[in-house]
């Protein structure tokens, strides 16, 4: 009887957890039926109107290339250059001096997770300097003050990332500083040995802006977060590392990284989207030559969201920077890859046209598919026959599920939780990614910072999530 009564209360407590990780506003999912509906209608009117259905072989075709081209054929390339192995570096004497700043807005809830991190990492601690910049109007001040770090509060009330860094960078750091700077958010927790790695990195290659190895922070709360848990894996693990295995140019993960102050002191002012870390790479291949290197062993673990609809928000505003950063940088970048020579630089500028092709994909997949579907449009060749479009179908989702699968077991063992973890990033990835997608070309005008992501994990929480992980926290 209580096995059975435990039996129903497991139950009913996963039914609302799935619940609550599918919950949107009311007025989100009106509007995601009435666009449902509107395609609908007009779908039914076309049939009534258009005779001879529109050939549309010619897009058709393009957009497949552009999507297996641009998007699936760069993350294959990089998964097989990251089999060359892991880069690590050989100790140093701990002698790079390291100023940590860590935007806070209203992060009373977690903010003594990334100060308490730092302050305690095995490093010399008069080469630490850690400083809040608080742009919120709650309590976060104050603790991050008990707990030891330096607030710099900013003039204006939730100004975004971009915004007060820029006002911290101008005040603490000179032209000529030659101290690192580090940032992590306000939720995030680095390993112990995070500046030692770091410091190892810049000594042992000389290097002068690198990126962190990025884990998840709350991996088992829902399937949302494991889903995250897995592509975080096989970001990591597959594409950052294959990035710079084989151009030396990994990407900026807007946290967890770290670069030369006289650097951030010169680029940050020119810095124009809400996501800079991707701009920092472009801004500084342009100017300085310079690649990020990935720093493997410098992990850090970052609060992932449990709620699709906040997921959906967070990628708004990556995709709309994403797709602004195309206007500002992709056409320097593949005029000085042309003159240069520069792989790096050809590459990024592809990368920075990866929103592009995505919306591409999403409006074949549930827009021309269901045009030809009712017999509106029509396409000739291959792809015309559906044993064959059906097999391209399950190929892709083959692929997507096993490269995550693929990063989840060389990242944290066991393939089972892998391929189930990366079936779960397929609803994900069609929910909130489309979600996402529509609504960044919305907002693209816009230049603030969009939306603040809530946070799900409390500091006393932190312990247990990372109960399984070793050398995080003393």
């Amino acid at each position: 009887m209580t096995t059975e009564r435990e039996g129903r209360i497991r139950v009913q407590e996963n039914t609302g957890t799935f619940i609550e990780s599918i919950r949107m506003p009311r007025p989100v999912i009106l509007a995601v039926l009435g666009v449902i509906l509107a395609v609908g209608l007009v779908l039914y009117g076309l049939r009534a109107v258009i005779i001879v259905p529109v050939d549309v072989t010619p897009e058709y075709y393009a957009t497949t290339f552009l999507v297996y081209g641009l998007w699936i054929g760069s993350i294959l390339f990089f998964m097989l250059a990251s089999f060359r192995g892991v880069n690590r570096f050989a100790p140093a004497v701990p002698c790079k001096r390291f100023l940590c700043l860590i935007p806070a807005y209203n992060e009373a809830r977690v903010i003594t997770n990334s100060v308490s991190s730092l302050l305690q990492q095995h490093y010399p601690r008069e080469n630490v300097e850690v400083v809040v910049v608080f742009d919120g109007a709650d309590e976060t001040g104050d603790i991050a003050r008990a707990a030891g770090a330096t607030v710099v509060q900013t003039p204006q009330h939730g100004s975004g990332k971009h915004e007060a860094l820029a006002f911290a960078i101008d005040r603490l750091i000179d032209s000529d500083d030659d101290r690192y700077v580090v940032v992590v958010d306000a939720d995030n927790v680095v390993a112990l040995d995070y500046l030692q790695r770091m410091n190892d990195a810049i000594i042992g290659g000389g290097y002068t802006c690198l990126q962190g190895y990025h884990a998840v922070l709350n991996p088992a709360r829902n399937w949302v977060t494991r889903s995250l848990w897995c592509a975080v894996a096989s970001s990591s693990r597959l594409y950052n590392q294959g990035r710079f295995n084989s151009i030396g140019n990994a990407l900026v993960c807007g946290t967890g990284w770290c670069c030369r102050a006289d650097l951030i002191k010169r680029y940050w002012p020119r810095l124009r989207t809400q996501t800079e870390d991707i701009e920092l790479n472009g801004v500084l291949l342009l100017n300085e030559g310079i690649r990020v290197a990935w720093v493997p062993d410098a992990r850090f673990y970052d609060e992932k969201p449990g709620n699709l609809w906040v997921a959906a928000q967070q990628r708004q505003r990556w995709m709309t920077g994403h797709m602004r950063l195309f206007f500002f940088l992709a056409g320097p970048c593949l005029r000085e890859a042309l003159r240069r020579f520069d792989v790096a630089l050809l590459e990024l500028a592809l990368y920075y046209a990866v929103p592009f092709v995505l919306s591409l994909g999403v409006l074949q997949f549930f827009g021309i598919n269901a045009a030809i579907a009712v017999g509106i449009c029509s396409v000739s060749g291959p792809l015309a026959n559906p044993v064959v479009c059906g097999a391209l179908s399950i190929t892709t989702v083959a692929i997507l599920v096993g490269y995550q699968a693929i990063g989840f077991r060389m990242e944290n063992g066991g393939w089972a939780r892998g391929f189930l973890y990366g079936l779960y990033t397929i609803p994900f990835s069609i929910v909130v990614w489309t979600m996402a997608l529509v609504s960044a070309w919305v907002s693209l005008r816009r230049s603030d910072w969009i939306y603040h992501t809530p946070h799900v994990v409390d500091d006393a929480e932190v312990a247990v999530e990372l109960n399984s992980e070793r050398g995080v926290m003393s």
